[in-house]
């Protein structure tokens, strides 16, 4: 599974859309979080912290620092 995971994010980066230091373990446990934050709430609420989350793998949100 950890290899899917950094084969995704491999084209992602190439594409130029998640950040380099990204792993599929971090993008693991933000699914996690997510999907947990979902059950403890609404599937929105959980669909909700997961998009803050991806946005913050994304490429541009190292600029904003």
């Amino acid at each position: 599974m950890t290899l899917a995971g950094e084969e995704l994010l491999a084209r992602a980066r190439t594409a130029g859309e998640v950040r380099p230091d990204v792993t599929a373990p971090d993008l693991y446990a933000l699914i996690n979080a997510a999907a947990w934050a979902g059950e403890q709430s609404s599937p929105p609420q959980g669909e909700r912290l997961l998009t803050f989350g991806l946005d913050g793998f994304r490429t541009w949100a190292t600029d904003r620092e």
